[in-house]
């Protein structure tokens, strides 16, 4: 099931919530989607250590199944939003409000152990890290 990302992070960032008193500017900060992206971008450089090994001999992995370590790491993904979430005093606040719209959480769990899943979620984040910014988020 694959998704269009661009038309899905323009989707997601501009449903996100608006400051109040300027609606050119997105409430989620970008310092706070960087935390995420960096995670993600730290997956997706053991991911990609883990391919070439793979490869290595002649040995594909045609199955196109991730590792349990790489999985635990993708699924742990979620605790660092929940917390970021839970530190904000308002339980209405942007992360909550990213979490929701994004329907983020949702999109972990439905990478399971699949090796494409993964690299999919990876550039949907990073686009809504580039469409953020371009849209009026900052810090």
């Amino acid at each position: 099931m694959s998704v269009d990302v661009v038309k899905e992070a323009e989707r997601i960032v501009s449903s996100l919530d608006r400051h109040p008193k300027d609606k050119s500017k997105i409430l989620l900060t970008t310092s706070q989607l960087r935390k995420f992206l960096a995670a993600v971008n730290g997956i997706e450089n053991r991911f990609e250590v883990w391919r070439s090994q793979v490869g290595e001999d002649g040995q594909e992995d045609k199955s196109g199944t991730l590792p349990p370590e790489l999985v635990n790491d993708i699924k742990f993904l979620k605790v660092k939003l929940v917390y970021q979430a839970g530190r904000e005093k308002n339980r209405k606040g942007p992360i909550n409000g990213f979490i929701e719209k994004s329907k983020i959480l949702e999109r972990i769990d439905a990478i399971g152990n699949d090796a494409a899943r993964f690299q999919e979620f990876a550039r949907l984040v990073e686009a809504i890290v580039a469409y953020h910014k371009f849209q009026g988020g900052g810090d």
